[in-house]
């Protein structure tokens, strides 16, 4: 598993724990939210890596199936279709 980790090329933040990366990016939510909400998978996520607000990121790695790319396609589009949904021009309509 590290080694497919090792092929995205991102630095890892401490030698000790490969699967923590320099990513570069940054959560847009708020940082308050993250800290206080109980969800567990947040809450596994702040343990196994505390650094996140510093651009920090967590190596993550699924199962590439249908039923994945379908959910993730599916979850992709609505995300999509609530953003220019509530979007008040409305140019992607035009």
């Amino acid at each position: 598993m590290l080694d497919m980790a090792d092929m995205f090329l991102v630095e890892a933040v401490d030698a000790t724990d490969p699967f923590v990366r320099r990513v570069g990016w940054i959560t847009r939510q708020e940082r308050a939210f993250w800290k206080s909400t109980n969800i567990p998978d947040v809450v596994f996520f702040r343990s196994r890596n505390p650094g996140y607000h510093k651009g920090h990121g967590l190596v993550v790695l699924v199962p590439l199936t249908f039923t994945n790319l379908l959910q993730s396609a599916i979850r992709f589009l609505a995300s999509l279709a609530l953003t220019f949904g509530n979007s008040p021009t409305k140019e992607w309509a035009a």
